[in-house]
């Protein structure tokens, strides 16, 4: 089935939001689909944008009421709002630092430095573990925290000193 898609970016307070039409038609262009087989192209189309970072908010019929209009949301980036231990042991093998915060899931992972700690845990979606090695940094080094998820979106950056 061919799907005719136009895409409109919109900003909101908070996020882009995108409509997609799905038309009603089949690639044939002779026979309307069902109201079952309009849902399974919604549902096609959420999963297939969910994996770049995009969410389902909503659908429902065009007002001439043969196509299906669906409404994607950006899926925020995480927020970091706070860190423990905000300071970190120097020249130690392992560490785990806690960060809080919202919008975590199980598949975002924490930078130290910008660089990848070897072992993030999601805890909750407001918890996630880093464990990492403080050996690289020097004593009384800044250094960056923050978290990216699998699309790409980066949370705010929070500090950790080494002492």
């Amino acid at each position: 089935m061919a799907i005719e898609t136009r895409d409109t970016g919109v900003t909101a307070a908070y996020a882009t939001v995108e409509v997609e039409v799905v038309v009603g038609f089949d690639a044939t262009g002779q026979r309307w689909r069902t109201a079952q087989e309009m849902a399974t192209l919604v549902q096609e189309r959420s999963v297939a944008r969910l994996a770049t970072g995009w969410v389902c908010i909503g659908a429902g019929l065009a007002p001439e009421g043969r196509n299906m209009l669906v409404l994607f949301q950006k899926r925020p980036a995480p927020v970091i709002t706070g860190i423990t231990p905000a300071t970190l042991q120097f020249n130690a093998a392992s560490v785990t630092m806690t960060l809080a915060g919202q919008l975590f899931d199980p598949t975002h992972v924490v930078f130290v430095n910008n660089v990848q700690a070897p072992t993030t845990t999601y805890t909750s979606d407001f918890e996630l573990k880093a464990t990492f090695s403080t050996q690289p940094f020097a004593h009384g080094q800044i250094i960056p925290i923050h978290v990216v998820t699998t699309d790409g979106n980066q949370s705010n950056v929070m500090q950790a000193r080494i002492a």
